[in-house]
């Protein structure tokens, strides 16, 4: 199939009694259950199904399959902002123990969680001096274990960063730490 019918047709399939071809919008956060064993099994992730409008929900689910569906993934994570979506990626790359090396070009929201919260958890965060190379490697290879951040602000920064993530990545690896870049912006440079 094109991306562009994956777009508009993965993921649902029209509902029987109207037969609409739109993902309709459930404008509910809770959902009923077949009994209390049904309603425990979804709580215990043994069975598909909706718990709680926060968890999931239908029209969610349809996003998150067109999303992995374009971009070949097995599943996908849609979250409601882009501070959600970096804490989501951070927190399943780092744990207690790790260090992060950051570009010292972020968000406000971004610096608070790499300066104050993810410290508070253990995580070390050191920022570079800049955004270049050099920069991020020195620090990269003075640590064992390091998970590399690059995120930038503004899309020129970005697509400038992402370039640079290669020569930045060679070295973390030969260093055995991981590196994650990041733009923040959907659809951005591939």
């Amino acid at each position: 199939m094109k991306s562009e019918t994956i777009a508009i047709h993965c993921g649902y399939e029209p509902e029987p009694t109207t037969k609409a071809v739109a993902v309709p919008i459930y404008q509910t956060v809770a959902y009923a259950f077949d009994s209390a064993e049904h309603g425990a099994a979804l709580f215990n992730l043994e069975v598909e199904g909706y718990r709680y409008g926060r968890i999931s929900n239908p029209t969610t689910d349809v996003l998150e399959r067109r999303v992995a569906a374009l971009e070949g993934g097995v599943d996908a994570l849609c979250v409601a902002s882009g501070q959600a979506a970096l804490n989501y990626a951070v927190l399943n790359v780092s744990s207690m123990g790790s260090n992060i090396v950051s570009v010292p070009q972020l968000y406000g929201t971004t610096y608070t969680l790499f300066a104050h919260i993810l410290p508070s958890l253990g995580v070390t965060v050191r920022f570079a001096k800049s955004d270049r190379a050099a920069d991020i490697e020195a620090l990269i290879l003075h640590v064992q274990k390091t998970v590399a951040t690059i995120h930038g602000v503004e899309l020129h920064t970005e697509v400038r960063i992402v370039g640079e993530a290669a020569a930045v990545a060679e070295p973390g690896t030969a260093a055995g730490t991981g590196t994650a870049a990041g733009t923040g912006a959907v659809g951005g440079p591939k």
